[in-house]
């Protein structure tokens, strides 16, 4: 039966790409790579994205793998050409790799990092598809800006940018990698209206009937938000 291994499986995008596949007509087996067991797969391959035999023992007897790196993470083209490198090694047929809108914007650490696991997968011999979303809308914690009264961003509050819903962008995962026909092509996920972190408070004040104010921050600060 096919496998389908989905890896970062306990993040919002990896349980989003599960619920798409589920959808499909024939789903087929469902694996997950997490670094804990994860529940909507039918199994969980245990493992640290950085270690090369995680890798292989993830990519076993799989038939297409979805890859997501853990963003912004130090590690990440590592992990994304490891991933690449198991599965050519363990002979997988199709690799879906999930990247970032413009990777070439390469002063951006997370796009730099995505554009070399891109590069890396052009040179395989593996039958690929990149999917390329803009920002995800569910980077939004909506309740929480309403309740703050303000939206945080580390770039200008009058910077346009696109926002896609993960469920959208998880249904074209899952469809580039059940269908026939995507081999070898790049897709941008994009939204269609760019909006500045003012025009999206002044939205979010409409529906809320709450003020909510824009507010631009060093990305250097996000550490210690987080």
């Amino acid at each position: 039966m096919k496998i389908t291994l989905v890896s970062a499986a306990n993040g919002k995008t990896g349980q989003h790409v599960i619920a798409a596949l589920r959808l499909r007509t024939d789903p087929g087996l469902i694996h997950g790579f997490a670094n804990r067991p994860v529940e909507s797969v039918d199994q969980t391959i245990i493992g640290d994205m950085s270690d090369f035999r995680a890798l292989e023992r993830a990519v076993d007897g799989v038939d297409t793998v979805i890859h997501y790196g853990p963003p912004m993470h130090p590690h990440e083209t590592i992990m994304g050409t490891g991933m690449i490198d198991a599965a050519q090694t363990l002979g997988v047929r199709r690799f879906v790799y999930i990247s970032v809108i413009h990777p070439e914007i390469d002063d951006l650490i997370n796009h730099k990092a995505k554009l070399a696991v891109e590069a890396h997968l052009i040179k395989s011999r593996l039958d690929w598809t990149v999917l390329r979303p803009q920002h995800y809308m569910q980077n939004i914690a909506v309740a929480k800006v309403v309740q703050d009264g303000r939206l945080v961003m580390p770039y200008p509050i009058t910077t346009r940018l696109g926002h896609v819903d993960m469920q959208d962008l998880a249904e074209a995962a899952a469809r580039v990698a059940s269908e026939d026909g995507h081999s070898s092509a790049t897709y941008d996920i994009s939204a269609e209206e760019n909006l500045s972190v003012e025009e999206i408070c002044k939205i979010i004040s409409r529906i809320s009937g709450k003020s909510v104010q824009a507010q631009a921050i060093d990305p250097s600060q996000l550490i210690e938000i987080i």
